[in-house]
């Protein structure tokens, strides 16, 4: 997997998010994962309007994120771009994906099957939480992703694939760690 975090002497990936990967750090209180990574993410404006929507122990969070740079928004994106994805996608991956490439920005932090899907044919570079959550763990920010998968899955209602977690566990080295 491609190291996102640059070394001291390069500038932070230039990150944009959807609103999942963002929720789903603030559920399982690891938001600040972004900040260590990516210095910020960008968001539009519809992304921050359902985190601000979002449910009480996530909704704090994710505005204690923005007040802190850890989110900034944007609407320095089309909506053009973004109203001819909404036909196959819901506002906020629409959004996302036009922000991206209005931005140019490095990755797209995007979960759900049929953004990245459309985001993978604009070729757009993607990570979902997975990659982030290895990422943090490449960088020595978490000591096991373990612990996560199963707060997402249990308290935040994150639905992944069985094989999926398998994976994620043996790419991080923690195969017989997962409850």
């Amino acid at each position: 997997m491609k190291s996102l975090a640059e070394s001291p002497l390069k500038a932070a990936p230039l990150v944009v998010s959807n609103t999942s990967p963002i929720s789903n750090l603030c559920a399982i209180g690891k938001i600040e994962i972004l900040a260590a990574l990516y210095g910020s993410v960008i968001i539009p404006e519809v992304v921050r309007d359902e985190l601000h929507a979002s449910p009480p122990r996530i909704k704090p969070l994710a505005i204690a994120a923005e007040k802190q740079g850890i989110v900034r928004v944007s609407s320095e994106y089309s909506m053009e771009t973004a109203m001819l994805l909404r036909p196959t996608l819901d506002a906020s991956e629409s959004a996302a994906i036009a922000l991206t490439l209005a931005s140019n920005a490095d990755f797209l932090l995007l979960d759900e099957r049929l953004g990245r899907n459309v985001a993978k044919q604009a070729n757009i570079n993607i990570l979902g939480i997975m990659g982030v959550l290895l990422e943090a763990k490449s960088m020595r920010l978490l000591p096991e992703i373990a612990p996560c998968l199963n707060n997402l899955i249990h308290h935040a209602g994150f639905r992944i694939a069985p094989s999926l977690v398998r994976e994620v566990l043996h790419r991080a080295g923690e195969t017989n760690h997962f409850r």
